[in-house]
């Protein structure tokens, strides 16, 4: 489940709230949560592979209501990443 939010054009052009996610919902039922947060990080690569400009903020594994997606085109990439992953990624949480 999802909804879409219209973009400004300036800071980002469209974005998509995720309300339900499906890897949380399989490691849930596997009884392996706790992992979940591990996988969102996945989400660099695609964004700077594909010049997404991808920004995000909140996700569902961690607890949030939503994962935030903020997309524009040729933007930087900004997305948070678990504490324990922070030196693998490169990135501050």
């Amino acid at each position: 489940m999802i909804d879409f939010i219209e973009g400004d054009g300036k800071n980002f052009d469209y974005g998509v709230d995720y309300l339900e996610c499906a890897s949380c919902k399989f490691l849930a039922k596997q009884g392996a949560s706790e992992i979940a947060p591990y996988l969102c990080p996945v989400d660099i690569l695609f964004s700077e592979a594909l010049g997404w400009g991808l920004i995000r903020t909140t996700t569902l594994a961690e607890g949030a209501d939503v994962c935030d997606f903020r997309f524009k085109k040729g933007g930087p990439t900004n997305v948070v990443v678990p504490v324990a992953l922070e030196d693998v990624v490169g990135r501050e949480k």
